[in-house]
């Protein structure tokens, strides 16, 4: 790749993230700093590719999902609501499973000052207000991480796939079956196959 290309790439990269940082930023001015203000925002978020899981990947399409802010004392206590679909493969017979998964969460994002940051202990991380904003994308790409299904299946009951031909016991007859043959037998089973073309070469 020429250099000019990959600094369009990256700069095009920068771009998209930009944009869709920008979807997550609430400023808090109009909700002001009084105790038990309300605020609610309706916003249209599309997941990216680092939410998704080797199992189970997000749907690229926008999704709505509701905020409402209500200013505390320290901060801000954050709450989301909304629905996000999936596809994945059936942990089972591996075939496309597509489902949905609630989105409703709480938390609170606080003010930089406040004791319960500046009296917390080291290791201790919250959700932080900035240039008095707060910016929603790290609170819900963590709920969205955690709200993939691990052990996706198709239906409850799935059966899996046949042992022997490998083939999704749903989309078998149900007399679907093989022959076993005693493995006992299978020496006797290739010398008589032997024997069969050694009488059919002396005919």
């Amino acid at each position: 790749m020429r250099y000019a290309d990959g600094l369009k790439t990256y700069f095009s990269t920068v771009e998209v993230r930009k944009a869709m940082s920008d979807t997550f930023v609430l400023s808090l001015q109009s909700l002001g700093r009084e105790i038990g203000s309300l605020q609610e925002h309706s916003l249209q978020i599309r997941p990216i590719a680092e939410w998704s899981t080797e199992v189970a990947q997000w749907l690229d399409q926008d999704f709505p999902i509701r905020v409402e802010l209500q200013s505390l004392t320290d901060g801000v206590l954050v709450s989301v609501a909304g629905e996000l679909g999936w596809t994945a493969l059936c942990s089972r017979c591996a075939e496309e499973v597509r489902g949905s998964t609630p989105l409703n969460a709480q938390d609170v994002f606080f003010y930089p000052d406040s004791p319960v940051v500046t009296e917390a202990e080291e290791d201790e991380e919250f959700y932080l207000i900035e240039n008095d904003s707060i910016d929603l994308e790290p609170f819900v790409r963590d709920e969205l991480i955690l709200g993939l299904p691990t052990l996706p299946l198709c239906s409850p009951d799935c059966e899996g796939l046949c042992d022997v031909c490998g083939e999704p016991w749903a989309k078998l007859p149900e007399d679907h079956a093989h022959e076993e043959i005693d493995p006992r037998w299978s020496a006797l089973a290739v010398f008589a196959e032997k024997l069969d073309s050694s009488e059919e070469m002396n005919k």
